[in-house]
Order: C-alpha cells, then sequence, then structure tokens
C-alpha cells in the first residue's frame, strides 16, 4: 500500500465513534504500548496481545446497547468537536451584557407592534458549544424517525448482500492474523456487535448506525457555528428563551458598512419575535415538531440506491459507509402521505417565518435607520440557502422556500393594516384559522376572501336558524292536528268498518235479528196506500 492510501486510523476512528470514544479506544491502545498511527495500512508484525487489547475495547464500543437506532453521545460529541471548530470562545461578560441589552430593547420595541407579551421569556448569551447543549433534545426529536429508517433499510441491505453471497464468516482468517490467540478471523469481528443474529450484518448495522449519529452530530455543530439565536432555523428549538450567539453576530457584522449595534439590534428584535410567538401560542410547538415528526416518518427510503451502495462498500471499511451516507444513499422518495405532510410542514414554517419577519421590521423600522436593508439581507441569506435548508435537505430531504416566507410576511402585512394588530394576532388562536397554502399564493385577497367566507357563514346560520324555528312551528301544528284527529276517531270506533260493510249509519237503534224497526213498517204502509 502506498503512503498516500496508508489511513489516518486516529482521524477515521474519531469519525466513525465520536471523539471521546475514539479517545478511549486510542487511550487503551497507547497504554498496551501500540501506537495507532504504526499501523499504516497493515496489521502484521503487532503484538498479539496488543491487538487483542484494541479488539477488546472496540467490543465494548460497538457492543454499547443505546435507547434507539442512533448512539446520541456519539451524535452530541460529533456536534460538539464540529461546533468548536477550533474556535469557540467562551462568552464574556460584556458579550452577555450587550446582548441581555438588546433583547430588552427588543422587548420594549415589540409591545408596541404585537399583543403577544413576553412573559417567561429568559435571555441568553451562549457560546456554540451552550447552543448544541440547549438544542440537541429537539434535533433528537427530529431526527430519529429518519435514522430508524436508514439503520433498518442498511440493514436489510446488507443481510440480502449477505445472503447472496453466500459468505461463511467463520473461520476466515485476515492476512497477518493467522493464529492469533481470541481473535478467530472474521467471525470474531463480526461478534463486535455482541454477537447477535447474522453477526457481521449487525456489526455493519452497529457501524452504520455510528456513522449516521456523526453526520447529524456534524449538521448539528455546522448549525452551530451558522446561527444567530436559538430561532435562527424556525424550528422551535427551546422552550422559553431568546439567545443571540456573540461570536456568530460578531462573524456576520465582518464586511458589513453597518453599525454594529444596529445590527444586533435587528437580530435581537427577529429572536424575540420568535421567541415571544411561540410562548404565547401554547399548540404551535407540538404543532410543528409534530408535522416535522410525521413528515420524517413517512420517508421512503431508495432501497435500490442502498442495496448498490452497499455491494460496492469494501468489507467494513467505515469511510465507505460514511461516504455512502453523504452521497445520498437515504434520498427521500416522496409517498403521497409525505407529500401531503410536506406541504403542511413547509406552510407552517412558512407563516411562522412571515409572520417574525413582518412584526420584526414594524418594529424597528421608527428605530433604525437601515432597516429596509437589513431586512433585505436576512431574506437572501435565507434565499441563498440558511442553515435550515442545508440540514434538513441534507438528512430529511426538507427544504424550506423562501418564496413562501415572503408571500406569508405581504399576507401578514396586509392582515395588519387592514383588520388591525389585535385581529392578525387573533388568527393564532387555533390552527385551523392559519393561512393555508392556497391563501399564501394570493396575500393580497386574504383578507377580502375572509370576509366573504365569514360573510356568507354569517347568511347561512341565519338561514339554517330562520328554517329551524319555522320547521318548529310546523311540528307543533302538525301534532296539534294529529292529536285531534286521533280524538275524532277514538269516539266513534266501528265507523269505518260499518261505512265499509253496510252503507251509511242508521240514526235509530240497531234491530234485532228477526224484527222490524219503524221505518220499515212505514215502509209497507206507503206501499199500501200510494195515494196518501
Amino acid at each position: 500500500m502506498s503512503e498516500a492510501n496508508v489511513p489516518d486510523w486516529e482521524e477515521m476512528l474519531r469519525n466513525l465513534l465520536g471523539s471521546d470514544n475514539a479517545d478511549q479506544l486510542l487511550a487503551a491502545m497507547r497504554a498496551s504500548g501500540l501506537d495507532p498511527q504504526s499501523l499504516g495500512g497493515s496489521l502484521e508484525g503487532i503484538d498479539p496481545l496488543h491487538l487483542q487489547a484494541m479488539v477488546e475495547q472496540t467490543r465494548r464500543l460497538l457492543a454499547k446497547p443505546t435507547a434507539g437506532p442512533v448512539d446520541w453521545e456519539v451524535a452530541h460529541d460529533a456536534a460538539r468537536h464540529t461546533a468548536h471548530g477550533g474556535d469557540d470562545p467562551a462568552v464574556l461578560a460584556v458579550q452577555a451584557a450587550q446582548v441581555s441589552a438588546a433583547l430588552q430593547t427588543a422587548d420594549l420595541w415589540l409591545d408596541v407592534v404585537t399583543d403577544f407579551a413576553p412573559t417567561g421569556l429568559h435571555r441568553h448569551a451562549w457560546s456554540r458549544a451552550q447552543w448544541v447543549e440547549q438544542t440537541m433534545p429537539v434535533w433528537r426529536q427530529v431526527m430519529e424517525p429518519v435514522a430508524a429508517s436508514a439503520v433498518e433499510a442498511l440493514s436489510q441491505a446488507i443481510a440480502e448482500r449477505v445472503e447472496a453471497d453466500g459468505l461463511d464468516l467463520t473461520g476466515q482468517d485476515l492476512p497477518g492474523l493467522e493464529g492469533l490467540t481470541g481473535f478467530d478471523g472474521l467471525d470474531t469481528l463480526a461478534s463486535l456487535a455482541g454477537g447477535q443474529g447474522p453477526g457481521l450484518g449487525t456489526m455493519l448495522q452497529r457501524v452504520a448506525a455510528l456513522a449516521f449519529a456523526a453526520q447529524i452530530g456534524q449538521a448539528v455543530g455546522s448549525l452551530a457555528r451558522e446561527c444567530f439565536g436559538a430561532g435562527d432555523v424556525g424550528l422551535p428549538l427551546t422552550v422559553g428563551a431568546a439567545a443571540l450567539l456573540p461570536s456568530n453576530v460578531e462573524a456576520f457584522m465582518d464586511g458589513l458598512d453597518l453599525a454594529s449595534s444596529e445590527v444586533l439590534a435587528f437580530l435581537a428584535v427577529r429572536e424575540s419575535a420568535t421567541a415571544r410567538l411561540y410562548a404565547s401560542v401554547p399548540w404551535l410547538r407540538p404543532h410543528v415538531l409534530a408535522l416535522v415528526t410525521a413528515y420524517a416518518r413517512e420517508i421512503r427510503l431508495d432501497t435500490a440506491a442502498i442495496e448498490q451502495a452497499v455491494a460496492e462498500l469494501e468489507g467494513m471499511d467505515p469511510d465507505s459507509v460514511r461516504d455512502a451516507l453523504s452521497a445520498g444513499m437515504f434520498s427521500p422518495r416522496p409517498s403521497p402521505a409525505q407529500e401531503r405532510a410536506l406541504l403542511q410542514l413547509e406552510t407552517t414554517l412558512a407563516v411562522v417565518e412571515g409572520w417574525v419577519d413582518e412584526v420584526s421590521f414594524t418594529a424597528v423600522a421608527p428605530h433604525l435607520p437601515n432597516a429596509h436593508g437589513l431586512r433585505e439581507l436576512l431574506r437572501r441569506r435565507r434565499a441563498t440557502g440558511g442553515p435550515a435548508e442545508h440540514l434538513f435537505s441534507s438528512l430529511v430531504g426538507l427544504q424550506l422556500r423562501p418564496r413562501r416566507a415572503r408571500d406569508a410576511s405581504r399576507l401578514w402585512a396586509h392582515v395588519g393594516r387592514d383588520l388591525g394588530v389585535a385581529a392578525r394576532d387573533a388568527l393564532w388562536d387555533h390552527p385551523d384559522l392559519m393561512p393555508t397554502a392556497e391563501e399564501l399564493s394570493s396575500p393580497d385577497t386574504f383578507v377580502r376572501l375572509r370576509q366573504l367566507a365569514a360573510d356568507a357563514d354569517a347568511d347561512l346560520d341565519a338561514q339554517l336558524a330562520s328554517l329551524l324555528d319555522g320547521s318548529l312551528a310546523q311540528d307543533a301544528g302538525a301534532a296539534a292536528h294529529d292529536a285531534a284527529e286521533r280524538a275524532r276517531r277514538a269516539a266513534a270506533p266501528g265507523d269505518e268498518s260499518r261505512t265499509a260493510d253496510a252503507g251509511p249509519p242508521s240514526s235509530g237503534p240497531a234491530e234485532a235479528p228477526g224484527t222490524e224497526g219503524p221505518r220499515d213498517a212505514a215502509g209497507e204502509a206507503d206501499e199500501a196506500d200510494p195515494g196518501a
């Protein structure tokens, strides 16, 4: 193997296992007298006892139980490592004071333009590592359904490959390891995952889970280096907190021909507006997270791409697994249910972003001379690929649409101008009142069409009430008539039968059989004396 192809074992282990786990393994190797960098591209010549120690440590790492498909300790460590990136200074007291003052001022400005109060909100200045710590629980909730599908699909593909190739993992030695005590070839490697199921498949499943965890961690860590605060990505990453990252805010200010205080004030208002909205609308946070989870659960993976990637993997090379993950072997194939969930999620996030954009601009316009420029700058930043777009497009296929956010902002502006602040914010009272995707397509007509719909509903209600009142009166009259008819029939119960059998009823008493009544005698007298 050429020197250029010699793997960097330390870097490979850190990428696969995370820094903490890799450091544990590397420390155990060095403690046993084995220098990882001396491995080069071959294991020949290594003291078997040293290698046994490395195998045992690796066994413990790979067999470590996790609560789900992803080792979140690895994801957390990778996020912290990426967020630090060689430079994550602690928040200085002066920076914390500036952030606190900016957020307090933001609340005062927002009080004038919204009915939502900042009740219960806490203000923070975070480092990038603190941002990771505070937001990781939500990332876990969002990513776990995707990870579960990904690892399951990979496991199935590996099992199919092993079955198709007819691999026998027992008793096969690796070059340079023949006769190694306690290391009986590939079957020992397969047992690193605990010896459950098809050994190699189980181990590769664990490796894939670790690799996916590392990828999630790197994505979250990258976000920590880009986000200005807790509300940048549009998701409710925290509860009851408005926070800014001074390091990222200062990095954003570099190259801008604007006063730093003005930029800080604008970002503080946006952050406070986002936190205030989620804190004031109790149903919004669980609703958004439920939509994200529903979308993730509907992801259908490209099994053909997974099978091809697995077929091209060389042995158990973790770098190959990570490359397959990064190359899109888990790209979603939208199902109708997923497309519906995506439309609903994108609409909701656009409505949130639009409200924050409009309310923030209204709040800062009287105070910041460059409010228009800052607003457009942040809009373009989102349009060219903000942090949320990059994260979700790479991991769960979610691409936010800046066009929808602009449409939503225009819609909220029309509502506020035509109906007032109270009526605008009252639309957040229930999710059924939220603008729909169709209404975002024509924000200029939202107020007029909603008013027409309300008028039509009022007319329909009035007609139904009138109809209901009339039918009740009619039913009462019909009931009285029916009662009178029943009483009349009860007074002469045999009338109808006699009418049918014997003609009109007699006015005299009933005759006994064989007798003649007065009417018959009179009739005979008439016949005897016709002249009478």
